[in-house]
C-alpha cells in the first residue's frame, strides 16, 4: 500500500464517526480501504481490552 493510496483513504474518513468510518470503509472499492479497516478494529478492539 503507498502512501499515496492510504492517505487518499484516510482524508475521506478523517472527520466521520466510527460507524460512519466503517460503512465508508466497507463500500470502497480500494483494496488499501481493507487494510485500513482491520487496522481500526484492531485499535478498538485494544482499547476495549485494556479496561
Amino acid at each position: 500500500m503507498s502512501v499515496s493510496k492510504a492517505q487518499r483513504i484516510i482524508n475521506q474518513i478523517r472527520v466521520c464517526s466510527y460507524e460512519e468510518t466503517l460503512m465508508i470503509l466497507e463500500l470502497m472499492p480500494y483494496r488499501a480501504s481493507y487494510l485500513i479497516l482491520k487496522l481500526i478494529y484492531s485499535g478498538v478492539t485494544n482499547v476495549f481490552e485494556e479496561n
